[in-house]
């Protein structure tokens, strides 16, 4: 993978890799409710836009902790850190997590919601480990 190519995916990767696992998860609770209840929620079209929307709000939102996430993993790639190794996936989802708190932390105004704080965390994590383990993959590289 080119440092360009691993650049691109660093910074426009997260907001909408983050917006899928989001919206499959919706859509898994929603699935679980109807196996659980017998209740469905409806689905249409304007599901989608709402995806759209996530997506859009997301790459308005992130982009500054995705910028940060790309700088700072360029930045170890270029000190040594061989981006085909697990230690980069460490990074990548250390880094992950550290951007999912702080986008928590924003979206509950500081206050110390738990909820928000998990769930971005956790979101943070899984983009990171992700992201990090395609760039790993892609690398081609063992380490």
């Amino acid at each position: 993978m080119t440092r360009k190519n691993r650049g691109a995916l660093e910074f426009f990767g997260p907001p909408a890799l983050g917006t899928m696992l989001l919206a499959g998860s919706m859509a898994a609770a929603s699935l679980w409710e109807w196996l659980t209840t017998g209740r469905a929620q409806q689905w249409s079209w304007e599901a989608l836009g709402v995806f759209g929307m996530m997506l859009a709000f997301a790459y308005l939102f992130v982009g500054l902790p995705s910028l940060l996430y790309a700088v700072i993993m360029e930045w170890r790639f270029a000190r040594g850190l061989n981006p085909a190794s697990w230690r980069a996936v460490a990074w990548s989802s250390a880094l992950g997590l550290a951007s999912g708190l702080a986008i928590g932390g924003v979206l509950s105004a500081g206050r110390a919601v738990f909820g928000t704080y998990a769930m971005f965390g956790g979101l943070g994590v899984a983009v990171g480990f992700l992201l990090g383990w395609f760039i790993k993959w892609r690398s081609g590289r063992t380490g």
